[in-house]
This record gives C-alpha cells, sequence and structure tokens, in this order.
C-alpha cells in the first residue's frame, strides 16, 4: 500500500508541471497586455513597464514558468494577483477555512444522500422504485464533478457562506444564477 501511494504521489509531480505549465501558456496566448488591462488604458507607458517588470512579464516564457516554480517550492510564494494586488498564498489562507467547512458539508450530505437512496432500493429491490434510484445514481455518477459543484456551490455559498451574501442574495438571486440568467 505504501509503495502504491508513493507511485501516485511521484505520478503528481509531471501532472502538476504540465498543468501549471499549460496555465502558463494560455495566459501567455491571451489576447491584450496585461498590464494595460490592470493599469487601464490612459497609463503611461512608463507605469505599464513598471508594473510588467514588477510582475516579470518582460521575461520570457520558460523564465517566467521558473521563477514561479522557483517560488512555490523554496519560499511558498504563489505570487501576487492581478486581480487584487495581494500575494496569492495569504488569499489562499483566508479562503480555506470556508473551502474546507464546504468539502466536509458535501461529504456529509452526499454520504447521507447514497446510503438513503441505496436503504431505500434495497428494501423496493426489483420495483420501479429500485429502478428510479439506479437510473438517479447512474446520472449522478455520469455528470462532470464541475457541474455538480457548481450547482451546490452556487445553492449553499451564495445564501450561507458568503459574508456579503447572507444579507444581499435571496433564494430568487441563487434561482435566477443557476438557470443561467444572472
Amino acid at each position: 500500500m505504501i509503495r502504491y501511494i508513493g507511485k501516485r504521489l511521484i505520478m503528481m509531480v509531471p501532472v502538476i508541471l504540465a498543468v501549471t505549465f499549460l496555465i502558463f501558456f494560455l495566459q501567455y496566448l491571451a489576447p491584450g497586455d496585461p498590464a494595460e488591462l490592470q493599469l487601464g488604458v490612459d497609463a503611461s507607458e512608463e507605469e505599464k513597464e513598471a508594473w510588467r517588470e514588477e510582475f516579470n512579464l518582460n521575461d520570457p516564457l520558460l523564465v517566467q514558468y521558473g521563477k514561479y516554480l522557483c517560488g512555490i517550492v523554496t519560499r511558498g510564494d504563489f505570487g501576487k494577483s492581478f486581480r487584487t494586488g495581494q500575494v496569492v498564498t495569504k488569499d489562499l489562507f483566508e479562503r480555506w477555512p470556508t473551502t474546507f467547512v464546504l468539502a466536509i458539508l458535501t461529504q456529509v450530505v452526499a454520504a447521507s444522500i447514497g446510503v438513503l437512496a441505496g436503504v431505500f432500493a434495497a428494501l423496493n429491490r426489483s420495483t420501479w422504485k429500485d429502478g428510479v434510484i439506479r437510473v438517479l445514481a447512474m446520472i449522478g455518477a455520469a455528470m462532470p464533478s464541475l457541474s455538480i459543484s457548481s450547482w451546490s456551490t452556487a445553492i449553499t455559498s451564495a445564501r450561507y457562506f458568503s459574508r456579503s451574501a447572507r444579507d444581499s442574495v435571496t433564494m430568487r438571486d441563487t434561482c435566477l444564477y443557476l438557470l443561467g440568467s444572472r
């Protein structure tokens, strides 16, 4: 078992490297100037150049990627967020408790529903009720986890976890979001 876990951990390294490089490469190919997007069109060329220098955007792609990886490995530094300007590690530490609670609640709800549905199906074996439970289980297993997580996150977090949403988000807003109208 320990050998299997070790193999899986070792196999994670190239996957993580490939995914991070792919993200870097796709951002590199994205149209527009990140400095102009961040500072606005009215910013002077000197301000844009200073911003690019601050975020190492003047370096070639592989050098940027290398600096990013070295920062993660040596200092645990994921860089600065273009959006907030804060250190990404700080943002991660601020948000992980809510993410952890949401993950635990999701597992509890999923396990509870699964056990109850399994018991119900077992008690009604070879009936239409059992068939419905089996079909719903297959649909749930076949659905991409992203769509399931998007729905569950929108339903639970919008109403109960977000500090600003507790006062302003209504069930109507949540339903409109889920239906794609907002």
